[in-house]
């Protein structure tokens, strides 16, 4: 829901098959509260084309799409703000010229489409494009998820934010690796947003001292909320 998905986000996190979805709707209609499931605006979303509903009824996509736009949307109005493609979309139609959009820095120049990020670092989209007729998609070059065949690539306002708080949580890890490398952690390991690392057997240094480094800000992001935890084992598990 944070990154704009809405009904193809449920099926797709859920990794249900359509049947499954076909015996709650009305219950949770039933159950939940009209602020919620927003039993006053369904009505005017009775799609019955199966693309339009992802296969599932018209009362299972009115319940998902609901739950998306009267539950997590209007409970955190503040998010879809974050979603701004068109500062993107002007910066394409606008070669070599630099857009600002709060602590991003958006250029495309020479066919590439950047987004600098607060740390320094920029995300890159090379042959980037607004495609005329599409209301306006924005597309570029790049591999394929699913057959991993370079093609070209549509995206939108809340996917380019994934890629932006992806990329940002991958610097701050950074930040926090070298940190513990200077502080004697020797980092063997990442995992997602774990750092893995050896000690010596009785060495007194624990994995305190490794979520210090790693919860410390580097200066681009001070009072962002940093924190972490682990443990000291003698082999990798989750926690």
């Amino acid at each position: 829901m944070g990154y704009q998905g809405g009904v193809g986000a449920f099926l797709t996190v859920q990794r249900r098959t359509v049947s499954t979805w076909t015996r709650w709707p009305r219950q949770l209609i039933r159950r939940s509260p009209p602020h919620l499931v927003g039993v006053e605006e369904l009505s005017g979303l009775g799609h019955e084309e199966k693309d339009a509903t992802f296969g599932l009824s018209s009362d299972t996509f009115c319940v998902c799409d609901s739950l998306k736009r009267c539950g997590a949307r209007r409970a955190r109005r503040r998010t879809p703000l974050v979603w701004d493609e068109n500062t993107v979309r002007v910066a394409i139609r606008s070669p070599a010229k630099t857009f600002t959009y709060g602590r991003f820095k958006v250029r495309y120049e020479n066919a590439w489409l950047r987004i600098q990020l607060p740390s320094g670092r920029a995300l890159c989209y090379p042959s980037a494009r607004v495609e005329e007729g599409d209301r306006g998609q924005i597309s570029y070059m790049g591999i394929n998820p699913y057959s991993r065949k370079w093609c070209r690539l549509k995206t939108y306002g809340g996917k380019l934010t994934e890629n932006i708080t992806q990329a940002i949580a991958r610097d701050l890890l950074y930040h926090g690796m070298l940190l513990a490398e200077k502080s004697g952690y020797e980092v063997i390991l990442s995992v997602h947003d774990e750092l893995l690392t050896e000690l010596p057997e009785g060495d007194e240094r624990g994995w305190e001292g490794l979520a210090a480094c790693m919860a410390k800000n580097p200066p681009w992001a001070e009072g962002l909320p940093l924190a972490a935890a682990g443990f000291t084992d003698i082999r990798y598990r989750k926690d």
